[in-house]
């Protein structure tokens, strides 16, 4: 069921006023600059990333700056999936074969590269935050999000997960 969720935030997605105040308070301009250049669904997913980690670090007891760096790399950790155009089909096979070695057959249905783009997010994804100046902090926790190696970034890959 929360696949089905998720697929139907992806089609319908949206951004409010409250969001648009959200990110701008958070995110400095290279770094909107990096969020606006996301897919709409994209943007809509990190923003519900983001809410998600600003409930569940509420009871954590976390330091003012920790939780601002953590909804920042909520905010950003799909930015990697902007490097390229990535269809609503591909991200639906992405989810479930979350494989390297199943991709070879998708070359044939010409999905090969949107998978690629999906895999390579976190890497691309830091890359592209460390170029236009994004704390090192942030940028690490984006590019572990998949593999998480410290409690902030399981925090942030859990979040992510149920979105």
């Amino acid at each position: 069921m929360r696949r089905v969720r998720q697929l139907y935030n992806a089609v319908f997605a949206k951004l409010d006023p409250h969001d648009l105040a959200y990110i701008h308070n958070l995110l400095d301009k290279p770094a909107q600059e990096g969020f606006f250049r996301m897919a709409v669904c994209d943007q809509s997913h990190c923003l519900d990333t983001a809410y998600s980690v600003l409930s569940a670090a509420s009871s954590l007891g976390l330091t003012d700056s920790i939780l601002r760096h953590l909804q920042q790399a909520a905010l950003l950790h799909d930015v990697g999936k902007s490097v390229g155009s990535v269809g609503v089909v591909a991200r639906v096979v992405y989810v479930l074969v979350e494989t390297w070695s199943s991709l070879q057959i998708f070359r044939y249905f010409g999905l090969d590269l949107q998978l690629r783009i999906l895999a390579e997010h976190p890497k691309n994804g830091a890359q592209i935050l460390s170029s236009i100046g994004v704390d090192p902090v942030v940028v690490k926790w984006v590019r572990d999000h998949h593999q998480p190696k410290d409690r902030y970034s399981r925090l942030l890959a859990v979040a992510d997960s149920r979105n």
